[in-house]
């Protein structure tokens, strides 16, 4: 799950990619789906037999942020903190 204290609080829009055993996988964060229904904003990526570590790496707008060595088989609160991230780069 992600979060950013700033004005995306739930920092839709960002772009998730998850890497675990060799394979990347990319996710996207939504809000909404149709008339009157939420999509869950929870990234959810199935790993099948691998066991981890995991990388995610998650861009949104012009900042990138990434964590290593994530365990798998349960949620990770992610926290988009501007002073944390790893680049502001012009073009994606």
């Amino acid at each position: 799950r992600l979060s950013s204290p700033s004005r995306n609080r739930l920092a839709i829009g960002a772009t998730v990619r998850i890497t675990s055993g060799g394979r990347t996988q990319v996710r996207e964060v939504r809000s909404g789906g149709s008339f009157l229904s939420q999509s869950d904003l929870r990234v959810i990526a199935g790993l099948g037999q691998d066991a981890g570590p995991v990388t995610v790496e998650v861009t949104l707008g012009q900042q990138r942020w990434r964590w290593t060595d994530l365990p798998v088989d349960r949620q990770h609160d992610l926290v988009l903190d501007p002073a944390r991230a790893l680049s502001r780069s012009a073009a994606q």
